[in-house]
């Protein structure tokens, strides 16, 4: 449809102009323009498309702001509704983000995921400018970090780099900012990740390898008599270990170069629960008539320890091999778990007991919690090493995944997936539908890491992102045949790395932009080769 004759259109103007004029000044208002013809009862199709036109050819957006504006001043209150009805579907009638200060935005988007921030820019101005704010996307990156890198002074762009670095571990819809493998025997049962470190036993059980992954720099830690190594722990500033057939733990620092030291307990360790934490170390071992925990700190190299009766307790203690340790160094007190797993025909639930110690040995509380679907058929870890419960981080804030070193008894997990939150000072359950399969043969090991969860495949990719609590990811299905259960599957993940061990070698995963490797390849020292590979997840065939 034509724009209405350039006459007509002056015409019009010329009217609407002399009648305000008039109204003004109070005069007269002027005859009108006879009515036109029937033929111009188009007119305000034609006024209408000829102003859209004519808005269209506007140059830039501020001469269309200008012509809104302009058009805004002549409407009527009742025009003014009509837009408003309008409007209404595409504008927020509560927008929180938009108005709140951007102090209240940032502790709103502090509980969110790292990438929000980056997706919701999208949404109008008002979230663009108070999304790109650095006080919103700081808080946001230090709430999954739990403030353990520096943000000082970083721009905007470090920042947009970590939230993908984090949204790709997390969900898995990026690849790593880097992968390398370390050539290297593994242990089947005693891998640690600490932060940037990666510290496991080597295959043949007399040595403890500690690797940097940011400057894949190695240092080795062994038995100073070469005997084989029994527990290991790892954690914080210190990794503990011990002798198998004689009654000592050595402990050495995982940064810097001080002296391996040791102390001495009574017998060998084949069942010794042992764990560490800052700069203490703590281990429990049952003897015949009683229970006995040491204490050790690294820097004044005192021990001390106390005897636990039993029986003598509100929920007595079972002379079981399976127990774990967790250390409480600000408040001098210790964690002591274990299950206790009734007659094949006998009771029929599970139970996990726990106490909480002083490091004098008064027992400040005693719990019983009931569980489901444990499975107790192994007491012996591959390698013949006696299983024990560890408590491994899933954050930097608290948080514990409670594992075993026997991670698959006939291809179910050996223990409930249960995590201790040491702040308030209670065993949970994680609530992620990959924990809880129906499926007998399902053959998968999960880990977890705060609320993003790992899993450890034997199938197309050996690792599999499982998502979030909220957002879970079941696909694809894990299961194995009879054969495949003993299968090797652990992993182990923390805020920036994903670690994937076999036999034979290594494979690490980083998330972090930062870390720029010394090279393509390099040897460390008393390890073995390592290099980068292809950014992607190997599948279990070429691990093999």
């Amino acid at each position: 449809m034509q724009c209405p004759p350039a006459w007509l259109h002056n015409k019009l103007l010329t009217s609407t102009a002399a009648n305000r004029t008039c109204c003004r000044q109070n005069l007269p208002v002027p005859l009108q323009t006879p009515p036109l013809p029937r033929k111009a009862a188009h007119l305000p199709d034609m006024a209408s498309n000829g102003l859209a036109e004519a808005f269209a050819r506007l140059s830039n957006s501020d001469s269309r702001l200008d012509a809104l504006e302009a058009l805004i001043k002549e409407l009527t209150p009742y025009e003014w509704r009509f837009v408003q009805s309008l409007t209404s579907t595409r504008t927020f009638q509560f927008d929180i983000i938009g108005r709140l200060p951007v102090e209240l935005v940032s502790q709103i988007f502090s509980y969110l995921d790292a990438s929000k921030p980056w997706q919701l820019q999208h949404v109008c101005r008002a979230w663009y400018e108070q999304l790109r704010s650095l006080d919103v996307l700081k808080p946001n990156l230090e709430s999954w970090y739990d403030g353990t890198i520096n943000l000082q002074g970083v721009d905007l762009e470090f920042c947009r780099r970590r939230a993908r670095s984090a949204r790709a571990l997390r969900s898995g819809r990026a690849q790593p900012d880097s992968s390398l493998k370390i050539s290297s025997r593994v242990s089947l049962t005693q891998q640690f990740l600490v932060r940037d470190k990666l510290i496991w036993l080597a295959h043949g059980l007399r040595q403890v390898n500690v690797v940097n992954l940011r400057s894949m720099t190695s240092k080795v830690l062994v038995d100073p008599s070469r005997g084989q190594i029994g527990q290991l722990h790892a954690a914080d500033d210190l990794v503990a270990f011990s002798a198998l057939l004689r009654g000592a733990v050595f402990v050495g620092e995982i940064i810097g170069n001080g002296p391996v030291k040791n102390f001495r307990i009574h017998g060998p360790s084949q069942r010794l629960a042992l764990t560490c934490r800052h700069r203490t170390v703590a281990c429990a071992m049952h003897l015949e008539a009683h229970t006995r925990v040491y204490i050790w700190n690294y820097d004044t190299s005192q021990c001390r320890y106390f005897d636990i009766n039993r029986t003598a307790l509100q929920k007595p203690m079972s002379n079981s091999t399976r127990h774990g340790l967790l250390l409480q160094p600000y408040t001098e007190t210790v964690i002591l778990c274990q299950f206790f797993v009734p007659a094949r025909f006998g009771a029929s639930r599970t139970t996990l007991l726990h106490w909480c110690f002083t490091y004098a040995g008064e027992c400040l509380r005693g719990l019983e919690q009931a569980l489901e679907g444990y499975s107790d058929e192994s007491e012996v870890a591959p390698g013949g090493l006696t299983s024990s419960l560890a408590f491994v981080p899933a954050s930097h804030d608290g948080l514990y995944m409670l594992r075993c070193n026997d991670c698959m008894s006939n291809g179910k997990p050996a223990l409930p997936y249960l995590q201790y939150n040491d702040k308030i000072q209670a065993f949970t359950s994680p609530r992620h539908p990959r924990l809880y399969p129906t499926d007998s043969w399902d053959g998968g090991n999960v880990v977890w890491w705060k609320d993003a969860f790992i899993e450890g495949s034997i199938g197309e990719e050996i690792v599999v992102h499982r998502g979030t609590v909220s957002v879970p990811n079941l696909d694809p299905d894990i299961a194995c045949g009879p054969r495949e259960h003993r299968t090797f599957k652990e992993v182990l993940v923390n805020d920036t790395y994903i670690v994937r061990p076999f036999l034979d070698a290594c494979y690490i995963f980083c998330y972090d932009h930062t870390v720029q490797l010394p090279g393509a390849k390099g040897t460390l020292h008393g390890v073995g080769p390592w290099e980068i590979i292809e950014n992607r997840f190997p599948t279990a065939s070429e691990c093999s």
